[in-house]
């Protein structure tokens, strides 16, 4: 009685299918008895009778889908031969004579002969790897490479059944000594397919058929075997579960086969290399990636011969171009041009991917998934801890010497949750006071300086303030929302009062680095953290280091506030949409254990280093920089809207307009700008 299903010819009789476990129903026995006729010589008509098409059809189906763990239909031709076996033939013969066996192998004419000419050129190299590996006694490995070597021919050659038939002897016998019932049955059942069982394969399986063996299934396997005894034998000793080592178990298919990128080198695309880490993680980290680069069968290099600016632009020309053989993801710094690549469908839709779980722990810290979606969909990410961005650097002495205050005084202020913008003006007014130091009427050291933009950013921020923000999946302008008004009208007021070092004659726009670090003009300084590590600034770490002792606390609050921000602008990761998703996937999912979080050092923040090699005080990273990296970070949406600029829009914050008038007069070029930015 053959099976509908796979096509296995079973023991007349037979409720279920020896292969694959399926109920053999009266169809089954109607296949039988039209093959039994076909066979005693009874002419088959041209076409199909009624009846027999649904069995064409479920084979084909199943030939379409050879390839499995869920992928797509594959083209029709010999190749979909693939996983039936010898059985389906018989049943497309039985149920259809001459016609099925024509449905099963007429070629579609879908491959060239250059085509069929690369596939056997494939094959030949698998099938060397695999009598390699076979010769070495990697079974495992031999076995991979004898799949892989039928996906191109769709057959086995007598010799390649021998070794298959060797291979899967050895397994079952390993099985047999885990005791692993199931494992053994399955083994069996792969064994048949390559040659009749021998004598020693017969006395094990025969053990587990009686029952003498174990019959447990530690690994979850749905195996059809036969009805064990209704009395089960308890095994002498405890049943131990696998041990995996120090990662654990590694992830695994539907089917519960480890992935296998089959040797994909995956590029990060960049222009900086990775920070070494010197320390139990980084020996941890080192130890992880060379685990899942074996594990899973790829490699995982950092190519940073490029620069900041041209990431994006290769990005751009290499998608426009069709990519090539290479298998990059992209670095970008986030720009305004990235808004275009993902309207234009230059980025993959890494929603699309299942490898990817945006609820983990290493993308919801960071949240640029969420900056760069659209829809459903999303283009770009992210694996790790925010970087941290915008806060105040005070020159400790010249705090000291205006005010009297401590840089402790300021550290205790944010520690208190007190560092807030009456508090800030407060010391202002104090440095102004004492800011005369030689008496002779003429301020010598001012209370603040720095980029405009930048201060007055941080500030709407830090008052829960946006200039555009996101509803609905779409882009829209806050600019005129009562907190971004408050807070613009206050670091505007900062701006113009005599607390503020202004810009020299002569000078250019960065005066204020040097009027802080090398003439001591004056104590507070609006700025990036990374400025203190490093060969930076203000870096104790540079290979020339400061010789000023710098504090660094987070941007001062509105009094109204109930906590500080860390205004987010990590680096973009995006994979070229020219990529089909096979490979997509596989880039995917070698970032993603790349960049994982390695076990036992989930909290780890591996930014803490660097700062504490360059500050000048321990509480500027453990109260300011872990405080950044874990609480109050926000996604400033400015970069995703083309042609905006804020300090050039906003007139440079012109002193003779009111906020509401300088908005006024840019409103309508920003709305624009995102309604241009959502098509």
């Amino acid at each position: 009685m053959f099976c509908v299903k796979c096509g296995t010819n079973n023991d007349d009789g037979a409720a279920f299918c020896l292969n694959c476990g399926a109920p053999l129903t009266a169809s089954s026995e109607i296949v039988q008895e039209q093959g039994q006729q076909s066979m005693q010589g009874q002419q088959p008509e041209q076409q199909p009778v009624q009846g027999q098409q649904p069995v064409l059809q479920m084979m084909q189906q199943t030939a379409a889908y050879a390839g499995g763990n869920g992928s797509e239909p594959k083209k029709s031709g010999k190749k979909w031969v693939f996983g039936v076996g010898i059985g389906a033939l018989l049943v497309a013969l039985a149920a259809g004579g001459a016609y099925g066996v024509k449905c099963l192998l007429d070629d579609d004419d879908s491959k060239t002969d250059d085509e069929d000419s690369e596939d056997d050129e494939k094959y030949e190299k698998c099938i060397a790897k695999a009598e390699e590996y076979l010769e070495d006694e990697e079974y495992e490995s031999a076995l991979e490479q004898y799949e892989k070597a039928y996906k191109y021919k769709g057959k086995y050659s007598k010799a390649d059944k021998k070794n298959l038939y060797e291979i899967y002897k050895h397994m079952l016998l390993e099985y047999a000594e885990e005791d692993n019932s199931k494992k053994v049955m399955k083994a069996y059942k792969e064994l048949q397919k390559y040659g009749d069982p021998d004598d020693e394969v017969m006395e094990v399986v025969e053990r587990y058929e009686d029952g003498s063996g174990a019959s447990d299934d530690r690994n979850g396997s749905a195996v059809a075997v036969e009805q064990a005894p209704s009395v089960a034998v308890e095994p002498e000793e405890p049943i131990e579960e696998p041990e995996y080592g120090r990662w654990g178990a590694p992830l695994t298919d539907a089917y519960g086969n480890v992935y296998d990128l089959g040797g994909m080198e995956v590029t990060l695309y960049t222009w900086f290399d990775e920070e070494a880490v010197t320390d139990a993680y980084g020996e941890a980290r080192e130890e992880w990636r060379e685990w899942i680069q074996e594990t899973y069968n790829f490699t995982f290099t950092i190519d940073s011969a490029h620069g900041w600016g041209g990431t994006s632009e290769d990005f751009s020309n290499y998608v426009s171009t069709g990519g090539d053989a290479n298998n990059y993801i992209f670095c970008m710094a986030n720009r305004p041009d990235l808004t275009a690549f993902m309207n234009n469908g230059l980025m993959y839709d890494l929603a699309t991917l299942d490898c990817l779980d945006f609820s983990d722990r290493k993308y919801t810290q960071n949240a640029l998934h969420n900056f760069f979606s659209k829809g459903t969909g999303i283009y770009a990410m992210y694996a790790g801890v925010p970087e941290p961005r915008s806060g105040v650097f005070f020159n400790k002495g010249l705090l000291e010497q205006t005010t009297g205050l401590t840089a402790d005084d300021i550290y205790d202020l944010q520690a208190r949750n007190e560092w807030t913008w009456s508090k800030f003006e407060e010391i202002l007014k104090k440095i102004q006071a004492g800011g005369d130091v030689d008496g002779d009427g003429v301020t010598d050291i001012y209370g603040i300086a720095g980029n405009t933009g930048s201060w007055v950013t941080n500030i709407v921020f830090s008052n829960g303030g946006r200039w555009f923000d996101k509803e609905n999946g779409n882009l829209v302008c806050t600019a005129k929302s009562a907190k971004t008004t408050e807070a613009f009208e206050f670091a505007k007021r900062i701006m113009e009062s005599e607390y503020w070092y202004k810009q020299p004659e002569g000078t250019e726009w960065d005066y204020f680095f040097d009027a802080f670090n090398k003439e001591g003009k004056f104590v507070f300084l609006p700025e990036d953290a990374y400025n203190m590590t490093g060969n930076n600034r203000f870096s104790k770490a540079a290979e020339t280091p400061t010789e000023n002792d710098y504090g660094f606390v987070m941007t001062p609050k509105s009094d109204s506030a109930t906590s500080y921000t860390n205004k987010y602008s990590d680096n973009v990761y995006a994979i070229p949409a020219c990529y089909d998703k096979d490979k997509a996937w596989k880039i995917a999912f070698a970032y993603d254990q790349f960049f994982a979080q390695i076990p036992g050092f989930e909290d780890y923040n591996p930014y803490l280093s660097g700062y504490y090699a360059g500050a000048s005080d321990t509480r500027a990273v453990d109260e300011t920089i872990v405080r950044m990296c874990s609480e109050g970070g926000c996604v400033d949406y400015t970069s995703l809207v083309p042609g905006v600029d804020i300090s050039k829009d906003l007139q440079w914050f012109d002193s003779s307009q009111d906020v509401s008038a300088l908005i006024e007069a840019t409103i309508t070029k920003w709305e624009t700008a995102v309604q241009d930015a959502n098509k």
